[in-house]
């Protein structure tokens, strides 16, 4: 009876060892392309932060530069301008994104003619080179010939306004662009978390005499606040990470209007050649996102349901 009980017990270990070995293994080369590609970088780029590596010539003779750096970054106007833009950009995009995301999601949940077509319409612009979105919005929102303006002209508007080119106007309407090329993105998330809401509780409500606004605010959000507060976190990243649309929108113009952190961090790197004040930026606003993050992810557990 022992044998017995010995290898059964063997041979329960040896197949837990097998589900461990496999597991490890489909997660290898995400882990391995995660170290290579994110974790060696990072840490290169905290190195970097706490040298003298602003030219080119000294590139093979580092010496430590401690603190100065980030003190160099916290002193100058133009690094911190782009910290407040981008902060402006994300107070600006975040809630057009969720709110447009939401009710995108529940549109495409609604029982209506050629759904899936018109779902992978909707999937277009996130599957779209952003180069090819900016030249289209850029034609479009053209001042002088562009069909928008055009438009505004005829139905009597004098002085349209000048979008792109206005230095108010420029962080608003990259935000809609924005979101207009990753909402679809966020809204296939919650329509997954919608698609999981048990239809006896819509039932349950509405027996109890709840209206279609209190069904989606005490049942529906309740549920998919998950997949919301996932989105929230990622636009709040995401958002962070602008460079290619500034880059193709506007070269951080008109007058460095919409230089946001990402275009300023490349540019102090890679044009002006300055890799530890540009590094030092990159650990500055991982700091920021990380107790942005943190934050949220305290708050968290006042609404979110799992």
């Amino acid at each position: 009876m022992k044998q017995i009980n010995g290898s059964t017990r063997r041979k329960h270990l040896s197949i837990k060892h097998q589900e461990y070995v496999a597991g490890y293994s489909f997660i290898l080369l995400y882990m391995l392309a995660t170290i290579i590609f994110a974790s060696i970088p990072m840490l290169y780029t905290f190195y970097l932060s706490f040298t003298d590596f602003n030219s080119l010539s000294k590139a093979h003779n580092l010496s430590f530069a401690f603190v100065s750096n980030y003190i160099d970054v916290l002193n100058d106007s133009d690094a911190m301008s782009s910290f407040g833009k981008s902060f402006l950009f994300t107070i600006i995009e975040i809630p057009l994104m969720m709110i447009g995301a939401i009710l995108l999601a529940l549109g495409m949940n609604q029982k209506i003619f050629a759904r899936g077509t018109i779902r992978t319409m909707l999937l277009i612009p996130y599957v779209t080179n952003i180069t090819a979105i900016a030249i289209a919005w850029k034609a479009m929102l053209d001042p002088t010939s562009g069909p928008i303006n055009t438009l505004l002209h005829l139905i009597g508007i004098s002085n349209p306004p000048l979008w792109l080119n206005d230095v108010k106007l420029v962080i608003p309407v990259m935000a809609f662009i924005y979101v207009y090329q990753n909402i679809a993105y966020q809204a296939i998330v919650l329509l997954a978390a919608l698609q999981g809401v048990p239809a006896d509780l819509y039932e349950a409500a509405e027996l109890d005499g709840a209206s279609k606004f209190k069904r989606f605010l005490n049942v529906t959000l309740p549920i998919i606040s998950p997949a919301t507060f996932f989105i929230l976190i990622a636009s709040i990243i995401g958002s962070t990470q602008t460079y290619s649309i500034v880059a193709a929108l506007t070269r951080g113009g008109p007058a460095g209007a919409s230089e946001m952190v990402s275009f300023n961090i490349i540019k102090n790197a890679f044009q002006f050649n300055k890799f530890s004040f540009a590094a030092a930026q990159s650990v500055l606003l991982f700091a920021a996102l990380a107790a942005l993050t943190l934050i949220q992810w305290r708050l968290q557990k006042k609404w979110v349901n799992y």
